[in-house]
């Protein structure tokens, strides 16, 4: 196997690995709530719109995903 079949099957495991991350990600619908179910703090309006179904702050957010990635 040459170096250029090398780049091109890595490329393709990349890319289904992307794949497959994109297709597990949560999708959500739905009204989103007004109120972080975290913190309390009003989610402002553009997250609301742009993830519909969101519960949480963007803050809250971030802290929730950080801890999935370290399965605390």
């Amino acid at each position: 196997m040459n170096y250029a079949d090398q780049l091109d099957k890595a490329q393709d495991e990349t890319q289904l690995l992307i794949d497959c991350a994109l297709s597990n990600r949560p999708i959500y619908s739905g009204e989103s709530s007004i109120y972080c179910n975290a913190c309390g703090e009003p989610i402002p309006q553009a997250r609301r719109e742009a993830v519909k179904g969101c519960n949480l702050c963007i803050d809250c957010k971030v802290i929730e995903d950080k801890k999935g990635r370290l399965n605390v």
